[in-house]
């Protein structure tokens, strides 16, 4: 099973831009998390064809479990 922390803001235009952290730290707290995101956004390096981020919209932590199948 792998874990992703989704990272999800509004740019300047009001579109969702998520930025994606694989293999996050299993003990987040969501204070933390929301430090963290408004720090991104008040850092002002995130420019997506002229795009900055202008705000926090949501974090979520996406599991996802892969099963083989067998094809012979």
């Amino acid at each position: 099973m792998s874990k992703v922390l989704n990272l999800t803001f509004k740019d300047s235009t009001g579109k969702n831009v998520t930025l994606k952290v694989v293999e996050p730290k299993t003990d987040l707290a969501p204070a933390e998390v929301a430090a963290a995101m408004d720090a991104i956004v008040a850092a002002n390096i995130v420019d997506i064809e002229g795009r900055r981020l202008a705000s926090k919209n949501e974090a979520a932590i996406v599991e996802t479990t892969k099963s083989a199948v067998a094809i012979g």
